[in-house]
């Protein structure tokens, strides 16, 4: 993803499911990828927000935890992942292109 903000030479915003939290605040901040910035949001980190490049979804289970995997507006998002990494488990969503005002 990083290399698809390079090549359209501007930073890609991401959201990701909460389990992802941790490791993806982490390699963000880690300064290695430029072209990505986080919009997850922490208060609210159920939430989708509108105004984003890419989710990151999390398939998996986390016993004893109880997640449910969010459902990504099909308005806001293409219906197949453009990604899939872990065995199925960590899928990316590219959001569908926004109407010209």
């Amino acid at each position: 993803m990083n290399e698809i903000g390079a090549e359209e030479g501007r930073v890609l915003k991401l959201s990701f499911a909460w389990p992802l939290q941790n490791s993806m605040t982490f390699y963000l901040e880690s300064g290695q990828y430029p072209h990505l910035k986080s919009a997850f949001d922490y208060n609210q980190r159920d939430s989708i927000p509108r105004e984003i490049d890419y989710f990151i979804q999390f398939t998996g289970t986390l016993a004893p935890i109880v997640y449910d995997v969010p459902h990504l507006p099909a308005e806001q998002f293409h219906s197949q992942p453009e990604k899939i990494y872990a065995d199925g488990k960590v899928l990316i969503f590219a959001a569908l292109p926004k109407p010209l005002p």
